[in-house]
């Protein structure tokens, strides 16, 4: 599960049963979902950097794996039991559910709308590459179980010789 409240100045990220209070250093909505866009869209981890007032944090997933790198006085790796795929999904879910806070990660009124329309661009690029990305894989799979069929086929024609 990866989400995103929001708290006056801080956000709280939740990764499964992991929650760390995110600052306002980055526009981390917006590079979460560009990380899951581009992940999909280039076939790469989804990366992201984030900090609070003590730590720095890289996020990564790729596939089954998915890892968070805490870099203060002393650096832990976290690996997590979730897959890119039920990631994004769920961070689709939490961005549509709580729209308004996503919206409001940055304290400056004029800019939620900008934020929103923003917000709802990323998810509808992320939905795309996502079904892209199966598509893709999809016809890879086929084109290989083509291929594995003609080899076969190939094969008994050539024994019988």
């Amino acid at each position: 599960m990866i989400s995103v409240k929001v708290y006056g100045k801080l956000a709280e990220v939740k990764i499964n049963n992991f929650t760390v209070q995110a600052s306002y250093g980055t526009n981390l909505p917006v590079e979460i979902l560009q990380a899951f866009v581009h992940s999909y869209e280039d076939d790469i981890p989804a990366s992201v950097y984030f900090n609070t007032e003590e730590m720095e944090y890289i996020f990564t997933s790729y596939g089954p794996f998915t890892y968070l790198i805490e870099k203060g006085e002393r650096s832990t790796l976290r690996s997590f039991n979730s897959d890119r795929d039920v990631l994004a999904t769920e961070l689709l879910a939490d961005v549509e559910e709580h729209l308004e806070e996503w919206a409001d990660w940055m304290p400056y009124a004029t800019v939620h709308d900008t934020q929103k329309a923003v917000l709802l661009y990323l998810t509808a690029a992320l939905r795309h590459a996502m079904a892209e990305y199966k598509r893709t894989f999809e016809k890879f799979k086929l084109q290989d179980i083509a291929r594995k069929q003609a080899e076969e086929e190939e094969e008994r024609k050539n024994r019988h010789f």
